[in-house]
């Protein structure tokens, strides 16, 4: 194997790993460290794919481990998290909520393996990416632990979770976020990462949080305004 194909999957496996600590520390009653290691392993997992087109190095192999590792990461992980928290509460349809999550999670890779499977176009992302559902579950997550320790209203996520799995296994067009596809007007991205590096160092959870919610309703906007 070429030396090129161990990067992307070497991000790769750092995004599964995270995963795997992030699950130990949900577990663990650690919901804070859990939902950081999450947003570690969507950050990995971004790495692995721009590195794998920089290098030319995709692979099925890489297609294959990452898909993997993103049901794992991205759809068992956040699940449990989101479970642990909060969904417990609501006995069964707590469980059916976070098994419906992780089934639309699945469709979700599996139709994407389809469509990369026969093509090498990126964009746009067919329903909403997993990282990006894992991304708005464990920033609401660290929202309110972050805020009152608690969560405050877990009714909002009998709501906001089959809200986000439907979007996953919709047709609503994502795009995906890079310097030639950025969503918003480029020159407002260097004041908007400058600023948002400087809210980061006190309001880092913040910043995660309306990052993830900027994206999920962009998709939505974007939808309904070219029907």
């Amino acid at each position: 194997m070429k030396i090129k194909y161990l990067v992307p999957n070497f991000f790769t496996a750092c995004s599964l790993i995270s995963g795997v600590f992030a699950l130990k520390y949900a577990l663990g009653e650690e919901y804070i460290v859990a939902g950081w290691l999450i947003a570690v392993s969507i950050i990995c997992d971004g790495m692995d794919g721009k590195l794998a087109r920089i290098l030319n190095a995709s692979s099925r192999f890489g297609r294959y481990f990452d898909t993997i590792s993103d049901f794992f990461a991205f759809g068992i992980v956040p699940a449990t998290l989101v479970y642990k928290t909060v969904m417990h509460q609501y006995n069964l349809w707590g469980i059916i909520i976070v098994i419906f999550y992780i089934l639309c999670g699945a469709f979700r890779l599996t139709r994407f393996m389809r469509e990369t499977s026969s093509s090498q176009k990126k964009n746009p992302f067919t329903g909403l990416p997993i990282p990006a559902a894992a991304g708005v579950t464990a920033a609401l997550i660290l929202f309110f632990y972050y805020i009152w320790a608690e969560i405050t209203i877990p009714g909002l996520f009998i709501f906001i979770l089959p809200v986000i799995s439907c979007l996953m296994i919709s047709q609503i067009r994502y795009d995906a976020i890079d310097k030639n596809n950025f969503p918003f007007n480029k020159n407002i991205i260097i004041p908007g990462l400058v600023m948002s590096i400087i809210l980061a160092y006190k309001f880092h959870f913040i910043i995660f949080f309306i990052g993830n919610l900027i994206y999920l309703f962009y998709g939505l906007f974007k939808h309904y305004r070219s029907a």
